[in-house]
């Protein structure tokens, strides 16, 4: 029975005086939920996702046009669905064992959202489909989580397609291993970063301090695409950085992200919480290497970011409570494309050169699996290799190798002509191993040698250059040193603007 003034209360929300209402209304939904136990649980696998993503008569019917009555209509739909979301979050956080006065260190920066909000003004207003990019390493390729619905990104996108009951798709990117250089090259082969509505960057647990400079590219570039994705930092920590608790999100990450006004949370701010004694095995007990985290770390990283989502989202519902203009989906499109006209002074020598790239790679992600794929047009002793155990993982980290001597792979390349004042390289990407040693390389017929290094441990891109080359058509030619084998994974071209 108390039902029915409640909602005849919410169905007048959007008059100014019922506007603060809504939003003391949502905030008691969000956050006074302490004494729900019960959930309603959902299971999610992929048939389920294209049962549900794939039907477009189902989705259509969602389809509204902007107008103040029928937000009237929309309002308490959308408090119910903000209050089933607080309560499985709330019965989540139990299963998980995580304090909420430790959840919040994991909000390290909640940066300018701009781009968020406008999007959830338009999904709100045309029910429109919502793109999620990746880009990231192991953790986000689904390392030791057995199974892709178990990723905090596939979380996080099924509670984000029920909260606004719009369709979310997932373009993952990631590749274990890789770091922000290898994505400032090869980013646009491995996800369609151009037509996101918000990139998932994680880099936190695989990027090198030094290489602070290629974040920032990396960035900076994002930034500057035309449809104006929200970045947002999901910074992990793998299981043999605990003891330290020390990875590339201090030194490299936050400063960018505060620099750019970029969301970062951080998961290693709650496995290294000093109320987290245990946090190792929480963390990492539904992990099936203890190495990465578990099935519980992903799914607290989805809390992070659907929570960062409902604030926005009673944002949103309180300004166009307040303004019948705002009801207007291409004024919020407008905020948008306008959120990054300029962008600040870069933080390191050379994060602001520009640069333009192509890639072709042997890798190959969960989504986006079809590109240029490096092929050779002359192999003597070279095989294409997938790892062994690579069975249980999403993405696959193979390459082109030889372990024996003398043994001679080219593989064609070609240069795009660019503008005067600008230097162009080229650079064979090999992953590194213990186990793995050296060769040399030359482009086309020229009697100039280039060292390439494969040595070093994880299987991470190692980048190995041959400078100044002309536009056109080349020939790039490995040869190996030793009977130490070699791991080739890719080939970029790089041009740079000189200042």
């Amino acid at each position: 029975m108390m039902m029915v003034p409640i909602m005849r209360t919410v169905s007048r929300i959007l008059k100014p005086r019922f506007v603060f209402m809504l939003i003391i209304l949502t905030f008691v939904v969000l956050y006074a939920v302490e004494d729900v136990i019960e959930t309603n649980k959902h299971t999610y696998n992929a048939e389920e996702a294209r049962r549900y993503f794939g039907n477009n008569e189902l989705r259509e019917r969602h389809t509204r046009d902007a107008n103040y009555s029928e937000m009237k209509m929309l309002m308490p739909q959308i408090v119910s669905r903000l209050s089933r979301t607080a309560m499985e979050v709330t019965a989540k956080l139990r299963e998980i064992g995580i304090q909420k006065s430790v959840l919040d260190t994991g909000y390290v920066n909640m940066g300018t959202r701009e781009s968020l909000v406008a999007m959830l003004a338009e999904a709100v207003l045309k029910g429109r489909r919502i793109k999620i990019g990746v880009l990231g390493a192991s953790v986000s390729a689904g390392a030791a989580v057995n199974g892709t619905k178990y990723i905090y990104a596939n979380v996080f996108a099924k509670m984000l397609s029920e909260l606004l009951d719009v369709s979310v798709e997932v373009h993952n990117g990631a590749i274990g291993g890789c770091d922000s250089q290898y994505y400032c090259y090869c980013a646009p082969t491995h996800a369609a970063i151009w037509d996101m509505d918000i990139i998932l960057l994680e880099f936190g647990a695989n990027d090198q301090i030094q290489a602070a400079v290629w974040q920032e590219r990396l960035v900076r570039k994002l930034l500057t695409l035309p449809k104006r994705p929200q970045l947002i930092y999901v910074n992990f920590i793998l299981g043999f950085q605990m003891e330290t608790c020390v990875n590339a999100e201090s030194e490299e990450i936050t400063p960018v992200s505060k620099r750019y006004g970029i969301p970062s949370v951080s998961f290693r701010n709650i496995a290294c919480h000093k109320e987290m004694m245990d946090g190792y095995k929480v963390i990492f007990s539904s992990s099936d290497d203890y190495n990465h985290p578990g099935k519980k770390g992903h799914h607290m990283v989805a809390i992070f970011l659907i929570q960062m989502v409902a604030g926005d989202l009673i944002n949103v519902c309180k300004q166009i409570g307040e303004s019948e203009a705002l009801t207007d989906p291409e004024i919020w499109k407008g905020r948008r494309y306008g959120s990054y006209d300029e962008l600040p002074e870069a933080l390191w020598d050379g994060g602001d050169a520009g640069w333009t790239s192509q890639c072709w790679s042997t890798q190959r992600p969960i989504t986006n699996r079809e590109h240029d794929f490096l092929q050779p047009v002359f192999n003597d002793g070279w095989s294409f290799q997938v790892p062994s155990g690579q069975a249980r993982r999403n993405d696959e980290k193979s390459s082109w190798f030889t372990k024996r001597q003398d043994k001679t792979i080219i593989f064609p390349v070609y240069v795009d002509p660019q503008n005067d004042g600008t230097e162009c390289n080229i650079t064979l990407v090999t992953l590194t191993c213990p186990s793995c040693g050296k060769a040399e390389m030359y482009l086309d017929r020229q009697e100039d040698v280039y060292p390439v290094n494969s040595n070093g441990m994880f299987r991470l891109p190692h980048y190995n250059h041959i400078p100044n080359v002309a536009p056109g058509n080349h020939n790039v030619t490995v040869i190996s040193s030793s009977d130490e084998q070699i791991l080739v994974a890719g080939i970029v071209t790089i041009c740079l603007e000189l200042s």
